[in-house]
């Protein structure tokens, strides 16, 4: 009986692991970079260059997200990744600085390619 729940147990994790999780981070990467993903979209003409490459990096990420989130997963899925994710944003902007947000969104999203049940070549 304790082998048949372990064994149960096992199943459900990789389930959670396989279906939920990689959206969770899906959701943080874009949550994490959407902040720095807007200035390359709005009129700036004088930015420091430290400033260019963290928006870079960042539309980077968060367009990656995007396509990720939308791609083969219909409207309402993709929908309800980018919520969280800006939800995620909504929280998380006054908490940390833009350059750690960055690399925690880069961080999500290596983490997201690692797990997600598609192979991507």
């Amino acid at each position: 009986m304790a082998r048949r729940l372990l064994c149960h147990g096992r199943v459900l994790f990789e389930r959670f692991r396989s279906m939920v999780l990689p959206f969770v981070f899906l959701s943080i990467a874009i949550g994490f970079s959407v902040r720095g993903c807007l200035p390359a979209f709005a009129a700036y003409p004088e930015m420091a260059p430290r400033k260019i490459t963290l928006t870079m990096l960042a539309t980077a990420i968060c367009i990656s997200a995007l396509a990720l989130a939308f791609s083969g997963r219909g409207v309402l899925l993709g929908g309800a990744i980018l919520a969280s994710g800006l939800a995620v944003a909504s929280v998380a902007r006054t908490i940390l600085r833009p350059a750690t947000m960055v690399a925690i969104a880069a961080t999500c999203l290596v983490i997201y390619l690692y797990l997600s049940p598609a192979q991507i070549i």
